[in-house]
């Protein structure tokens, strides 16, 4: 069994342990948007908004009957205070879920003490250098190291089984004969370099030319980076954002494991929401 598995054509992930032990996993809800949107000219009523991504979050929860929810950061959009806007939206949009347990990783729109005052106390927030989940695939334990991405890590999370990490808003462009560019929503599954990411985070540490960077942050710092970890990049929840295209000439990437190059992104597989397998990125890659 997979112990994680996409929901088909939703940006939403399980964690199914077994029939009675699954985790529904989003990101980026980016709630009050439609405010930012406003102020460049273009309505969007905020109830119907709000309440679109309320239902199609509970049409989720209803079909799998998760033990739990996992948001990924970034539940809110306003940087750096909370909007009044805000302060009417996200508190309903959490009450409609009842008491089913919920934790947050905090994003880059969000402080801890921010995402506490705005949602419910049953609410778990976590730090934005993420959490381990533990879970149990086949009897053996395996480790899920979770962040929203727009940060390092924290250190244990580099030695998981699986990174699951959001806040790039992964896209696929598409270009016709025309030159009409679309861009579709896609799950990014990749891995990294161990040997460029101990480089990239030891300069983050401050320490650079080191003659063996796996060896010095094991020593120097106790970090232990696995070998090879699947890395999962997940889509926004909030269609009306828009995407980074990770098959671009040039990508933007955003958040330091991205932007370090540490993640082959060449060899990182796109799947589109519907399970599309549309191969390697390098395979995909648009010329301009």
């Amino acid at each position: 069994m997979n112990i994680i598995r996409p929901v088909i054509n939703e940006p939403a992930l399980v964690i199914e342990q077994n029939p009675t032990s699954k985790i529904v996993i989003i990101a980026d809800l980016h709630l009050g948007i439609e405010l930012t949107f406003l102020e460049k000219g273009v309505h969007i009523p905020s109830s119907i908004q709000t309440n679109r991504l309320s239902e199609r979050l509970m049409k989720i929860l209803n079909r799998i009957k998760p033990t739990s929810l996992i948001i990924l950061g970034d539940v809110k959009h306003n940087i750096p205070a909370i909007s009044n806007f805000e302060w009417q939206i996200i508190p309903a949009f959490f009450e409609r879920f009842g008491d089913l347990p919920i934790h947050i990783i905090t994003g880059n729109h969000e402080s801890m003490a921010q995402i506490e005052g705005l949602t419910p106390r049953n609410i778990i927030i976590h730090p934005a250098e993420g959490w381990i989940l533990n879970v149990t695939k086949n009897s053996k334990p395996l480790k899920i190291g979770l962040f929203h991405g727009h940060t390092w890590p924290g250190k244990d999370l580099f030695n998981t089984d699986i990174l699951i990490m959001a806040h790039s808003h992964p896209v696929i462009e598409f270009k016709d004969e025309f030159n009409v560019r679309t861009y579709e929503p896609a799950w990014i599954r990749a891995y990294w370099d161990k040997a460029k990411l101990a480089t990239a985070y030891l300069k983050h540490l401050n320490v650079r030319n080191a003659k063996n960077p796996i060896m010095t942050l094991q020593e120097k710092f106790q970090t232990v980076i696995a070998d090879n970890p699947e890395i999962l990049i997940v889509p926004a929840f909030n269609d009306l954002l828009g995407g980074s295209p990770f098959n671009s000439q040039e990508p933007a990437f955003i958040g330091p494991l991205l932007k370090s190059e540490c993640v082959n992104i060449d060899e990182a597989e796109a799947i589109l929401l519907d399970g599309t397998i549309l191969g390697k990125i390098r395979e995909i890659r648009l010329n301009d």
